[in-house]
Protein backbone atom coordinates (compact mmCIF):
# COMPACT_ATOMS: atom_id res chain seq x y z
CA UNK A 1 0.00 0.00 0.00
CA UNK A 2 1.32 3.46 -1.04
CA UNK A 3 0.26 7.00 0.60
CA UNK A 4 1.42 9.64 -1.30
CA UNK A 5 0.56 13.31 0.14
CA UNK A 6 0.04 16.11 -2.80
CA UNK A 7 -0.46 18.97 0.28
CA UNK A 8 -3.06 20.29 -2.26
CA UNK A 9 -5.51 22.50 -0.36
CA UNK A 10 -8.07 22.96 -3.23
CA UNK A 11 -12.23 22.34 -2.76
CA UNK A 12 -12.48 18.66 -3.92
CA UNK A 13 -14.68 17.91 -6.47
CA UNK A 14 -17.13 14.42 -5.32
CA UNK A 15 -18.55 11.89 -6.90
CA UNK A 16 -22.08 12.54 -8.22
CA UNK A 17 -25.04 10.63 -5.18
CA UNK A 18 -26.49 7.44 -6.69
CA UNK A 19 -30.17 6.52 -5.42
CA UNK A 20 -28.09 5.06 -2.10
CA UNK A 21 -26.60 7.92 -1.00
CA UNK A 22 -29.98 8.86 1.05
CA UNK A 23 -29.45 6.44 3.69
CA UNK A 24 -29.75 7.61 7.29
CA UNK A 25 -31.07 6.88 10.54
CA UNK A 26 -33.78 8.41 12.83
CA UNK A 27 -32.99 9.42 16.44
CA UNK A 28 -34.91 6.83 18.63
CA UNK A 29 -35.37 4.04 15.59
CA UNK A 30 -33.03 1.00 15.27
CA UNK A 31 -33.95 0.65 11.57
CA UNK A 32 -31.82 2.76 8.87
CA UNK A 33 -33.74 4.69 6.26
CA UNK A 34 -33.23 5.54 2.89
CA UNK A 35 -34.30 9.51 1.56
CA UNK A 36 -35.16 8.95 -2.13
CA UNK A 37 -32.84 12.18 -3.30
CA UNK A 38 -34.91 13.31 -6.32
CA UNK A 39 -38.78 12.87 -4.43
CA UNK A 40 -37.76 13.47 -1.05
CA UNK A 41 -39.69 9.91 0.07
CA UNK A 42 -38.19 8.16 3.25
CA UNK A 43 -38.67 4.75 3.83
CA UNK A 44 -37.51 1.63 5.72
CA UNK A 45 -34.69 -0.43 5.07
CA UNK A 46 -33.90 -4.00 5.58
CA UNK A 47 -30.53 -3.00 7.88
CA UNK A 48 -31.77 -3.10 11.35
CA UNK A 49 -28.40 -1.21 13.70
CA UNK A 50 -30.20 -2.14 17.17
CA UNK A 51 -28.56 -0.41 19.80
CA UNK A 52 -25.46 1.50 17.86
CA UNK A 53 -25.67 4.72 17.53
CA UNK A 54 -24.83 5.54 13.66
CA UNK A 55 -22.06 8.07 13.67
CA UNK A 56 -21.03 7.65 10.15
CA UNK A 57 -22.86 5.06 6.98
CA UNK A 58 -21.57 4.83 3.70
CA UNK A 59 -23.16 2.36 1.48
CA UNK A 60 -19.90 0.71 -1.21
CA UNK A 61 -20.58 0.27 -4.41
CA UNK A 62 -21.34 -4.24 -4.01
CA UNK A 63 -24.16 -2.43 -1.87
CA UNK A 64 -22.84 -3.40 1.61
CA UNK A 65 -23.80 -0.92 4.40
CA UNK A 66 -21.05 -0.23 6.88
CA UNK A 67 -22.37 1.53 9.94
CA UNK A 68 -19.94 3.10 12.05
CA UNK A 69 -21.09 3.31 15.56
CA UNK A 70 -20.38 5.34 18.82
CA UNK A 71 -20.11 1.52 20.77
CA UNK A 72 -16.63 1.87 19.57
CA UNK A 73 -17.13 -0.70 16.22
CA UNK A 74 -18.25 -0.45 13.12
CA UNK A 75 -20.61 -3.18 11.53
CA UNK A 76 -20.73 -4.17 7.73
CA UNK A 77 -24.14 -5.51 6.46
CA UNK A 78 -24.75 -7.38 3.94
CA UNK A 79 -27.85 -6.32 0.91
CA UNK A 80 -30.56 -8.24 3.32
CA UNK A 81 -29.57 -6.66 5.87
CA UNK A 82 -27.28 -9.70 7.62
CA UNK A 83 -24.23 -8.71 9.80
CA UNK A 84 -20.74 -9.44 7.65
CA UNK A 85 -18.81 -8.61 10.28
CA UNK A 86 -18.32 -6.35 13.41
CA UNK A 87 -15.09 -4.57 13.83
CA UNK A 88 -13.74 -3.20 17.40
CA UNK A 89 -10.53 -2.04 16.02
CA UNK A 90 -7.05 -3.41 15.78
CA UNK A 91 -5.45 -4.66 18.66
CA UNK A 92 -1.78 -2.41 17.92
CA UNK A 93 -3.65 0.68 17.55
CA UNK A 94 -6.74 -0.15 20.26
CA UNK A 95 -4.88 -1.24 23.44
CA UNK A 96 -4.33 2.23 25.00
CA UNK A 97 -7.80 3.79 23.78
CA UNK A 98 -10.90 2.63 22.28
CA UNK A 99 -11.77 2.81 18.77
CA UNK A 100 -14.61 5.13 17.75
CA UNK A 101 -15.75 5.20 13.96
CA UNK A 102 -15.92 8.98 13.03
CA UNK A 103 -16.29 8.62 9.33
CA UNK A 104 -16.07 5.92 6.41
CA UNK A 105 -15.37 5.75 3.39
CA UNK A 106 -15.06 2.90 0.36
CA UNK A 107 -12.47 2.91 -2.28
CA UNK A 108 -13.07 2.12 -5.97
CA UNK A 109 -12.29 -1.81 -4.70
CA UNK A 110 -14.85 -1.61 -2.44
CA UNK A 111 -12.38 -1.60 0.41
CA UNK A 112 -13.35 0.15 3.86
CA UNK A 113 -11.22 3.28 5.14
CA UNK A 114 -12.73 4.65 8.87
CA UNK A 115 -11.25 7.39 10.34
CA UNK A 116 -11.11 6.33 14.27
CA UNK A 117 -11.90 9.49 16.70
CA UNK A 118 -9.14 8.96 19.32
CA UNK A 119 -6.21 8.16 16.50
CA UNK A 120 -4.56 9.47 13.69
CA UNK A 121 -4.71 6.39 12.29
CA UNK A 122 -6.24 5.07 8.71
CA UNK A 123 -7.95 1.63 9.11
CA UNK A 124 -8.03 -0.20 6.45
CA UNK A 125 -10.50 -3.48 5.73
CA UNK A 126 -11.61 -5.72 3.17
CA UNK A 127 -15.53 -4.84 2.10
CA UNK A 128 -16.07 -7.72 4.43
CA UNK A 129 -15.02 -5.88 6.91
CA UNK A 130 -11.98 -7.62 8.42
CA UNK A 131 -8.79 -5.52 8.57
CA UNK A 132 -6.11 -6.00 5.82
CA UNK A 133 -3.61 -2.96 6.97
CA UNK A 134 -3.51 0.55 8.88
CA UNK A 135 -1.80 3.39 8.63
CA UNK A 136 -0.91 6.41 10.87
CA UNK A 137 -1.43 9.65 8.36
CA UNK A 138 1.24 11.77 11.21
CA UNK A 139 4.13 9.90 9.19
CA UNK A 140 3.23 11.68 5.81
CA UNK A 141 2.74 15.54 8.15
CA UNK A 142 -1.36 14.94 8.27
CA UNK A 143 -2.36 15.93 11.80
CA UNK A 144 -6.06 16.09 12.93
CA UNK A 145 -8.17 14.33 10.52
CA UNK A 146 -11.34 15.30 10.85
CA UNK A 147 -13.39 13.86 7.75
CA UNK A 148 -12.65 11.81 4.42
CA UNK A 149 -14.01 11.72 0.84
CA UNK A 150 -13.17 10.36 -2.35
CA UNK A 151 -12.92 13.45 -5.29
CA UNK A 152 -13.47 12.21 -8.52
CA UNK A 153 -9.72 11.87 -9.74
CA UNK A 154 -9.86 8.85 -7.16
CA UNK A 155 -7.60 10.67 -4.55
CA UNK A 156 -8.70 10.42 -0.86
CA UNK A 157 -9.63 13.72 0.51
CA UNK A 158 -8.78 14.07 4.71
CA UNK A 159 -10.36 17.18 5.84
CA UNK A 160 -8.58 18.51 8.92
CA UNK A 161 -9.15 20.17 11.99
CA UNK A 162 -7.10 22.94 13.60
CA UNK A 163 -5.25 21.54 17.06
CA UNK A 164 -6.97 21.33 20.24
CA UNK A 165 -6.33 24.78 22.07
CA UNK A 166 -5.53 26.80 19.03
CA UNK A 167 -7.32 30.07 17.87
CA UNK A 168 -7.23 29.92 13.78
CA UNK A 169 -9.99 29.72 11.73
CA UNK A 170 -8.11 27.70 8.95
CA UNK A 171 -8.48 23.83 8.52
CA UNK A 172 -6.93 21.92 5.98
CA UNK A 173 -7.81 19.76 3.24
CA UNK A 174 -5.24 17.28 1.82
CA UNK A 175 -5.56 15.39 -1.57
CA UNK A 176 -3.90 12.29 -0.81
CA UNK A 177 -2.84 9.74 -3.75
CA UNK A 178 -3.89 6.22 -2.66
CA UNK A 179 -2.71 2.47 -4.12
CA UNK A 180 -2.42 -1.25 -3.82
CA UNK A 181 -6.36 -1.40 -1.52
Amino acid sequence: MKFENNFNYRQPRYHRFSEYAGICRNIGETRLKHLTITTGKLTDTVYNVGRLVAIAIHITSGHKVVVGGSRGREVVLEQGGDIANVYTGHPDINNDHPFKPWDIVATLKDNVVVKSQNDPVLHILNNQGYPTTYYNTNNIGIFHQYSLAFNTSGQLCIGCSRAKGRTTNEAKLYEVNISGF
